[in-house]
């Protein structure tokens, strides 16, 4: 691993860069020429790895060179003239590469620093004695009237060309705990601009985020939870999920993120807990995170509000009408399920349907919702009809208590965080719009609707997915 060395620091005492102090044509130059060579700019973020956390004032990632760094500094000619001025690391650059070797045992991307001088102007520098211009070399200096040509060319004269980059969201995600999502070591991805617009935000008491199923929220919804903890160690979070195995899952997740990314965070003052332990906690957090709110029952959302009216709440998809929305647009499915709708009997349906899927493909994963009533009877009847063993799903209990197959059955109140290739929905009619809407979205692959008689559920749904 090789460490940078630039002379950044000397004995006068500079403020940290902020949106406000930075409102000169010098960062517009660099927003700028940033939106027209594709850079990707952040401003004020913070770098976490371990116990310990660097904050950067402005970051750019060059997709084919790698990372440029701005230190801000309010130096003018008069303070550098009588100053004495001292050589010191690039602790931001080691930082950064530090964490990206012991990530991914390399240095990552390519790095390189500069300092925004916005009261030190190039003819200013010239005046400098030659000591001093030695310290502080001529191309790592973004002078106040540097204009975007002159910026652009010291920044790629100082990287070169890489064509073997990284994806630009692999780079960012590495970088950035608290922007990682984390599907296994080969799958990790960032989060999106909305996503992180919602996982950022402090200046709320009450705020809700919206979307689909796949669209993101929970892993919002955690990072969000991850980054409280980093930025406030000192603070228990507390994170709702509507059953026992929708929170081990979620447990999973975060543990494994937190090993992958490597930061010390005690797992254990963030509570991922169902709303019956919320009911019995003696004191609440001043985080609360609530997950699939709308599936959740009106008497625990009213006993939810009344005991969060002191805390910072976060929602997803309430059912109220909250002031503070986010919205997450895209969907994470990498293709979109077809939806098929079959009019016949639904439990013999559902057995010819699992049956000819799982000869076609035995590891197939299919996933069959109906009433707790016909989940039952297919149970019986499928062990006379299909070799392999179908597992009744019960998220009342934990991850390690479950059974395994690629043959799950359950009812309409036990779906909450499982998905399958091939999803069966049958006993639709009683169903609320938010479960039906909710259990559509489980599906990898496609989606049959089986029913036995045609009513307005039927046609509202063929309006919706049949075009």
């Amino acid at each position: 691993m090789q460490f940078n060395f630039f002379a950044s620091l000397f004995n006068k005492q500079t403020k940290k860069l902020t949106l406000s102090s930075l409102d000169s044509i010098l960062l517009k130059n660099i927003k700028n020429l940033s939106i027209k060579n594709n850079f990707i700019l952040y401003q004020d973020i913070t770098v976490y790895h371990h116990n310990l956390s660097m904050s950067i004032p402005l970051l750019a990632l060059d997709p084919t060179r790698g990372i440029y760094i701005f230190e801000h500094k309010e130096w003018n000619f008069h303070d550098l003239d009588k100053a004495e001025l001292k050589k010191s690391s690039d602790n931001i650059s080691n930082f950064i590469l530090t964490k990206f070797n012991e990530i991914l045992h390399n240095d990552g991307v390519a790095l390189s620093t500069f300092l925004l001088t916005q009261n030190l102007s190039y003819e200013d520098y010239q005046h400098l004695a030659q000591n001093k211009q030695d310290i502080l070399p001529y191309e790592k200096i973004i002078f106040s009237d540097s204009d975007e040509k002159k910026i652009l060319s010291k920044l790629y004269n100082a990287l070169n060309t890489n064509f073997n980059m990284p994806p630009k969201d692999f780079i960012l995600a590495n970088l950035f705990t608290q922007y990682l999502i984390y599907d296994n070591p080969t799958k990790i991805h960032f989060a999106s601009q909305e996503q992180i617009a919602f996982i950022d935000n402090e200046d709320y008491t009450k705020e809700v985020i919206y979307g689909h199923t796949q669209s993101g929220k929970t892993t919002a919804l955690l990072l969000k939870a991850i980054l409280l903890k980093l930025k406030y160690p000192m603070q228990n979070i507390t994170l709702i999920k509507p059953t026992t195995l929708s929170c081990d899952k979620l447990k999973v997740q975060l543990l494994n993120i937190i090993e992958y990314t490597i930061v010390d965070i005690d797992i254990t003052s963030i509570s991922i807990i169902t709303p019956e332990q919320f009911k019995s906690l003696k004191k609440i957090s001043k985080y609360v995170l609530c997950d699939d709110t709308n599936l959740l029952d009106d008497d625990f959302l009213t006993y939810l509000y009344s005991k969060t009216h002191k805390s910072h709440l976060s929602l997803v998809n309430a059912k109220e009408e909250i002031e503070l929305v986010f919205k997450l647009t895209q969907n994470f499915h990498l293709t979109k399920a077809k939806i098929e709708f079959i009019n016949a009997n639904p439990i013999a349906m559902a057995m010819q349907l699992i049956s000819e899927h799982t000869s076609v493909k035995s590891d197939l994963s299919i996933l069959c919702i109906s009433s707790e009533k016909n989940k039952v009877n297919l149970d019986e009847d499928l062990k006379f009809f299909i070799k392999d063993k179908a597992v009744l799903l019960d998220s009342s209990k934990s991850l390690i208590d479950q059974e395994n197959s690629h043959i799950i059955l359950s009812d309409y109140d036990n779906i909450n965080a499982h998905t399958a290739d091939i999803v069966l929905l049958l006993d639709i009619d009683e169903i609320s719009e938010d479960k039906l809407a909710y259990a559509v979205n489980l599906a990898n692959d496609k989606v049959y609707i089986v029913y036995m008689n045609e009513c307005q559920k039927i046609t509202n749904l063929k309006k919706i997915f049949i075009s």
